[in-house]
């Protein structure tokens, strides 16, 4: 017999198989566009990379003041919070700088 519950299946059925068709094509449609982000973000991790050996030569980016080296006779650690703080206020004047630009 087709009660209430029987109509509220076939509707959750139908809802279903509605959405699985539109993921499939949403994903379908998007491996381009994810290349292409991928693309840029490859692009980005160069630019970034040479920022980094750039500023390495420039700023002696590893000795600055609040870089912490603690030696014994076989471990020597290096806490590099001096450049850590130098490379974030660059990368974050960069991404506003890009984000500004590509609105």
């Amino acid at each position: 017999m087709n009660g209430p519950r029987d109509r509220r299946r076939d509707v959750q059925n139908e809802t279903f198989k509605q959405a699985t068709r539109i993921a499939s094509d949403q994903r379908d449609m998007d491996t381009e566009t994810m290349g292409r982000g991928l693309m840029y973000v490859g692009l980005g991790l160069v630019v970034i990379g040479g920022l980094v050996v750039l500023l390495g030569q420039i700023l002696d980016l590893g000795n600055l003041p609040g870089d912490l080296v603690f030696r014994e006779e076989n471990v020597r650690v290096y806490v590099p919070i001096g450049t850590m703080i130098v490379l974030s206020i660059l990368l974050t004047l960069l991404l506003n700088l890009v984000l500004r630009i590509f609105r």
